[in-house]
């Protein structure tokens, strides 16, 4: 306890102190923590300054072997190491954090002390992980480059990946050159689960059949999985594919002639698109050809008449 700045010792204070008139402050401390401050005035002749400081009992049940911190204002009022049981304190009323540790874990309670207070306490169990390994290969156990997403987070894998996981039900996806090839969800329970997504590649043979008197111009070909562009390629002739097992749009542009297909791939597949349209200048060179043969027969006519 401190009167005016001076620490007296608390058997001092049941005795009359004679003290000036004027402003004085009485502090009381609870093991370096202030817990009362009382400010008074002074005119002359006697006053009675009456402090109470209510006191609570604090019992702790603790895991055996633990070690509770109990701290006021954020310093250190009492630590008691090894504790058996149940622990015991009485303390100030006032806001108390306590804390539990043991092994290496730790949990941290906060209370309120303005009557007797129980409290069970424990400790945070240490989370358990779940080692997850996710193997992406193909139909002959080469590994696959993936895009994984594991509950919506991202992984580029080159065949195997593997994440520490909590245990219970996580969401995975498998994309295969923006293709999803796997959707589903797994539950994980034991220490090291492994995952295989095996996929299943096909060749796709895409070809152009042009009409007669055609020349061989460039067509765009674009190739389309649950409306998500997964290849857009030139092509003249013919254009070859290794793509997963799955349904896909292809759309073919020569010039102004756009074709559509749909494809369900679930095998080594050839396609064929068939261009109606000619180009400009075969049209005027057959026109040509055509008008001048004309003539020739018109001739060949007159003169035989």
């Amino acid at each position: 306890m401190f009167l005016d700045g001076e620490e007296v010792p608390s058997e001092k204070f049941q005795e009359p102190f004679n003290l000036p008139p004027g402003s004085h402050k009485i502090e009381v401390y609870f093991k370096g923590v202030k817990i009362l401050e009382k400010a008074f005035t002074l005119t002359g002749g006697e006053k009675e300054i009456n402090i109470e400081i209510p006191e609570h009992r604090l019992r702790i049940s603790a895991p055996s072997g633990a070690t509770v911190i109990v701290y006021l204002d954020r310093t250190p009022v009492e630590k008691i190491e090894n504790v058996k049981g149940e622990v015991e304190l009485i303390l100030p009323e006032g806001e108390y954090t306590i804390t539990v540790v043991r092994g290496g874990q730790r949990k941290t309670y906060r209370i309120t002390l303005n009557k007797d207070v129980y409290l069970k306490a424990g400790v945070e169990e240490a989370k358990k992980e779940c080692r997850l390994t996710i193997r992406v290969i193909d139909q002959n156990g080469n590994p696959v480059r993936a895009e994984v997403y594991v509950d919506g987070e991202s992984y580029l894998v080159s065949g195997e990946l593997t994440l520490k996981l909590t245990p219970g039900i996580h969401s995975l996806r498998v994309y295969v050159l923006g293709v999803i090839v796997a959707e589903e969800e797994i539950r994980l329970e034991k220490e090291a689960e492994t995952k295989t997504i095996k996929i299943s590649f096909y060749t796709l043979q895409v070809s152009i059949k042009r009409p007669l008197f055609s020349t061989t111009r460039t067509c765009t070909l674009y190739i389309y999985s649950s409306g998500k562009l997964v290849q857009k390629t030139a092509i003249t002739t013919q254009y070859q594919a290794s793509l997963p097992r799955g349904t896909y749009t292809l759309m073919l542009k020569c010039g102004d002639e756009t074709q559509t297909k749909i494809l369900t791939l679930t095998s080594n597949t050839s396609l064929e698109f068939e261009v109606q349209t000619l180009d400009q200048s075969i049209l005027i060179i057959a026109g040509a050809a055509l008008a001048a043969a004309a003539i020739v027969v018109i001739l060949i006519l007159v003169k035989r008449g």
